[in-house]
């Protein structure tokens, strides 16, 4: 079904970061059950017009802060920030230990299962603070991650698992992925060289490109870190209050990179279209964080989740197996109200945008010259 999802009668302006973190308005995620349920964990409660969040819960009794303050103590070499720089939250609640993580310089990757956690998240991704995260269905044998994406992985109050569907057992033995040979899933040099040098495992990604996969990724970064320092000087956008940002068809994560190397306070997920080559390693090794996702499906997360969508180049490129007016509908569902979307395509898809978009009636539409930019090729 093709149709608009409106936002909740009185939204509002969601609260900037970093009060975000402890408070969100009530009236841009009405639930007031999920509070009454969990009023006795001291993570959520209600207190006149907005949610609050005293920062404890089940696992977190007395704050996320002195949770990782214990682990760091029991195992001194997982040194967040310097040694672990990834992780991944499984059963993430309200992402709260991911965004106490953020403090110490790592990024996490949240994941809610479907049923359960699925609606707390919501809280976290309309807080304009953290929504780094998806929802999905743990029941499978294997996530759609590389191996060796993750240094800290968590898990927290997963719903019991009786019997998976079809009744198949795994033994792990047989599921546990051997470093190869080649050591490309060794990470060797340290922050920020690892956001700026091409990876060890980029030679293994399978790619049809004209140039050394080095140069491409050289030359995708360049061309990402000079259009956002442009824009950045041009069109002001330290002013603009990003926070959640999601790139649609990342590549090597050059538009990331470029964010974090023009100093935005921004966080980006990655996504990598499954009809292209998986670049996910890459991303991960560059510290930053991703998930694979078919463009002609729902994205799993939260309606009015990110500030900015950035997809350069996908649009000609779905528009051979996806509806291009299911897209669209599908980004103006996670964009929040007065968010930017930044498309960079050909003039013929471009085009087609404006017609659809005085047909749905959510953007305003800006054609500039689009410039050769180095992407992989499909």
């Amino acid at each position: 079904m093709n149709c608009l999802v409106p936002s909740p009668k009185g939204y509002q302006t969601p609260i900037p970061w970093p009060q975000s973190f402890d408070e969100v308005w009530f009236s841009n995620v009405p639930h007031a059950r999920l509070a009454e349920e969990k009023g006795g964990q001291n993570w959520i409660t209600i207190d006149k017009d907005k949610f609050k969040f005293p920062g404890g819960g089940t696992q977190f009794i007395h704050g996320a802060d002195q949770y990782l303050d214990q682990i760091e103590k029991m195992i001194p070499e997982i040194a967040f920030g310097s040694h672990t720089q990834v992780a991944l939250d499984v059963g993430c609640g309200v992402a709260s230990f991911g965004a106490y993580l953020l403090s110490q310089n790592v990024t996490t990757l949240s994941v809610a299962p479907k049923g359960v956690h699925e609606i707390q998240i919501q809280f976290a991704c309309n807080g304009g603070g953290f929504c780094n995260m998806t929802i999905t269905v743990l029941y499978s044998p294997q996530m759609r991650f590389g191996s060796w994406d993750f240094v800290l992985p968590e898990i927290l109050e997963l719903p019991e698992i009786k019997e998976f569907p079809g009744n198949r057992y795994v033994d792990l033995k047989g599921c546990i992925t051997q470093l190869p040979e080649e050591g490309y899933g060794l990470n060797i040099i340290t922050w920020p060289a690892q956001l700026q040098n091409p990876p060890v495992r980029l030679q293994s990604i399978q790619i049809d490109a004209y140039m050394s996969r080095n140069e491409l990724f050289r030359a995708e970064s360049r061309y990402w870190h000079e259009i956002i320092e442009s824009y950045v000087r041009a069109l002001y956008w330290k002013e603009f209050k990003l926070r959640n940002v999601l790139d649609m068809r990342a590549g090597f994560g050059g538009f990331a990179a470029g964010l974090i190397e023009n100093q935005l306070d921004c966080r980006v997920l990655n996504v990598v279209p499954v009809s292209g080559p998986n670049t996910l390693p890459i991303i991960y090794d560059r510290v930053l964080i991703g998930v694979m996702h078919d463009r002609c499906e729902a994205f799993d997360t939260y309606p009015r989740a990110y500030d900015l969508l950035h997809a350069a180049g996908l649009l000609s490129i779905e528009q051979k197996r996806c509806n291009i007016s299911t897209i669209m509908l599908e980004m103006d569902r996670v964009l929040r109200p007065g968010g930017g979307v930044y498309i960079r395509d050909s003039l013929t898809v471009m085009d087609e945008l404006q017609e659809i978009a005085a047909w749905v009636v959510m953007y305003q539409f800006e054609t500039r010259p689009r410039a050769l930019v180095p992407v992989i090729g499909y």
